[in-house]
């Protein structure tokens, strides 16, 4: 189904996600609801209403338990009672990622900040040191080693120790890649990047990637965006 806002009403959408039939459009207007089968292509209006306190930029949407978790230019949130709850006020969340069941990774404007659930709320815990720059994603190798996206600059690749302090640091510069605009993402092959040209696949033995000759099926990507 294709969604038409022939009358820019809701924008340019940056994230979706469909919870208890309610189907959530993130956009660069703020976060949209709608009844999830009121959704068709046939009638000659837009179903979807504002959520109250959500105008502005809608990085990211993800479902982690059952809540529904909004990253916006204006900080984190969560949706509750069709409403937002503010968790944190610091500008640009791009990506969320839960960590070990109790904390939350949140990539920012600048850097990585850490959340742990406090009974039901999650509350602020720490920045991660020496991991600076606007982090578009944060993908996880396996239970230890986390990828970071840096646009501009490159990966990195770490893993936290018990006081949450990126240690095994590896480094590489985006230059390092043909192409453009490289991607992090995974699959049960291991950790991929793809640029507007290449593919590559990291090799753990080595911890360098190497070039892939196949054509990659994007159709099995999901949270792929071509530019």
């Amino acid at each position: 189904t294709y969604l038409n806002d022939y009358k820019g009403e809701f924008g340019t959408a940056y994230a979706a996600i469909l919870k208890d039939n309610i189907f959530y459009l993130g956009t660069n207007q703020g976060l949209y609801k709608t009844n999830w089968d009121e959704l068709n292509n046939n009638k000659d209006r837009t179903v979807f209403s504002l959520i109250g306190g959500s105008e502005g930029q809608v990085w990211s949407l993800q479902n982690i338990d059952g809540t529904i978790f909004c990253g916006h230019d204006k900080g984190l949130f969560v949706i509750e009672n069709n409403s937002l709850k503010k968790i944190n006020s610091e500008h640009g969340v791009w990506t969320i990622k839960l960590y070990q069941k109790d904390f939350l990774l949140t990539g920012n404007y600048n850097g990585i900040n850490i959340f742990k659930k406090n009974n039901h709320s999650w509350e602020f815990l720490k920045k991660i040191d020496l991991i600076r720059g606007s982090v578009n994603q944060i993908e996880f190798e396996n239970d230890k080693m986390l990828w970071v996206n840096i646009p501009n600059f490159g990966l990195i690749r770490f893993s936290l120790n018990k006081d949450f302090y990126p240690v095994d640091r590896m480094i590489i510069n985006a230059k390092n890649f043909e192409g453009d605009f490289p991607s992090l993402f995974k699959d049960a092959e291991g950790i991929h990047v793809l640029t507007s040209t290449s593919q590559y696949r990291f090799n753990p033995k080595k911890e360098k990637f190497d070039q892939q000759k196949s054509t990659l099926n994007t159709q099995k990507i999901n949270d792929l965006l071509s530019g």
